[in-house]
């Protein structure tokens, strides 16, 4: 009998801008639990358990919801050459 634990976010269910790679390794989390537990043995259980500091975090909003703060560093990537932003 054994224990493996897996912390998995919501970048694994739910995509966020300029993160693909980030939820990408996400998802590969969840799916390889899911995948394993199929396959482990017969009496494997899986378990998902959530705490309290899990609920606090989730209900806590992000800092950049629109995106501004990303967008002020990189939108001079893309400006012509010569022009400011």
């Amino acid at each position: 009998m054994g224990l493996h634990a897996a912390v998995e976010m919501v970048g694994g269910v739910v995509g966020h801008p300029f993160a693909g790679a980030y939820c990408d390794a996400k998802f590969a989390v969840e799916g390889f639990m899911q995948s394993v537990s199929t396959v482990a043995s017969e009496d494997f259980v899986v378990r998902r358990q959530k705490s309290d500091a899990v609920r606090r975090f989730v209900t806590t909003p992000l800092a950049d919801l629109d995106g501004s703060r990303v967008w002020s560093v990189t939108k001079q990537w893309i400006q012509p050459d010569g022009e400011t932003a």
